[in-house]
C-alpha cells in the first residue's frame, strides 16, 4: 500500500501532460506485452531474451513483463480517475 500511496503522491505532483504521458506508456507497455504473448512472430521480436517457444511457457517471464505491469497500469489509470474526478 505504501508503493500505492507513493505513486499517487508523485502524480498528484506531476504536471497533466506529465501523467498522460506516464500513462500512455503503461498503456502501450502492457498491450505489447500481451500482444506479444498471444502473437508468437511479434513476441519473439519483443522478448527476445527468451527461446520462441517459452514465450507462452515461461511462468516468471510472464510474471515479471506481463502480469506485473498490467496490474501497474490499471492501479496508475484508477489513480489519474482518482485524481481528475
Amino acid at each position: 500500500m505504501r508503493i500505492i500511496r507513493q505513486l499517487s503522491e508523485m502524480t498528484e505532483s506531476m504536471p497533466l501532460w506529465a501523467q498522460l504521458l506516464l500513462a500512455t506508456f503503461f498503456i502501450l507497455f502492457s498491450a505489447v506485452s500481451i500482444i506479444g504473448r498471444i502473437h508468437l512472430g511479434l513476441g519473439a521480436r519483443f522478448f527476445s531474451r527468451i527461446p520462441p517457444d517459452e514465450i507462452r511457457t515461461n511462468i516468471p517471464h510472464i510474471v515479471q513483463y506481463t502480469i506485473i505491469p498490467l496490474i501497474v497500469t490499471i492501479t496508475y489509470l484508477s489513480i489519474l480517475f482518482k485524481i481528475h474526478q
